[in-house]
């Protein structure tokens, strides 16, 4: 996490690892059977197992096909006969059926919600912002070169599930005006040149 003031690029410290790793989060979300808040980062892979823990969910973000419940018929035969037909019985259930692994497209922008979220909250505390001001300022979000529209979307609605944009449609709107994709080698040059 960093932001930029009249004095170049300033790189908030999570304070949760050793130098070089403090300002780096761990993508894993661990979130509470009972329902309590979620846990973000390195807290999250030891949370305990009452829960469901999702980590490095960050490729998933770009793919196209995530899990997705079917209903599907399946035929059986049954011990009856039909006099009618003279045949066995052959009777249709509907069973649903998870498809393309065990994360959805909910899962994976939650997760991603939460962990944008708490990075925000950080630059919250460090940089004395009123919500007007956090929502008129662009985000810059580093994002691997190799994602597609598909990653893009899904940030764009995880950034808008955190809140800082509003709620409902008008928060969509702000978000594709305020949010820009910045692609990490870039990202990294940048920092590199403002070192200097």
């Amino acid at each position: 996490v960093s932001y930029w003031d009249e004095s170049g690029l300033q790189i908030i410290e999570l304070g949760l690892a050793n130098e070089p790793y403090n300002a780096v989060l761990v993508t894993a979300v661990f979130r509470p059977r009972d329902g309590g808040n979620p846990i973000t980062g390195r807290q999250a892979l030891t949370a305990g197992s009452d829960g469901r823990l999702i980590s490095s969910f960050k490729p998933r973000l770009n793919e196209e096909r995530l899990r997705e419940v079917v209903v599907v018929p399946r035929q059986r035969v049954t011990d009856d006969y039909d006099m009618v037909e003279q045949s066995a019985v052959v009777r249709t259930d509907y069973v649903s059926v998870a498809l393309y692994g065990d994360l959805s497209r909910d899962d994976v922008v939650d997760a991603a919600s939460l962990v944008i979220g708490r990075l925000l909250d950080r630059l919250k505390e460090t940089v004395p912002l009123t919500p007007e001001e956090m929502a008129a300022e662009t985000l810059y979000l580093g994002v691997p070169v190799g994602y597609g529209p598909t990653a893009r979307r899904r940030l764009l609605d995880a950034v808008v599930r955190t809140g800082v944009y509003g709620e409902g449609a008008a928060a969509y709107r702000l978000a594709l005006d305020r949010v820009r994709f910045v692609y990490e080698p870039v990202a990294l040059i940048f920092s590199a040149l403002d070192a200097e």
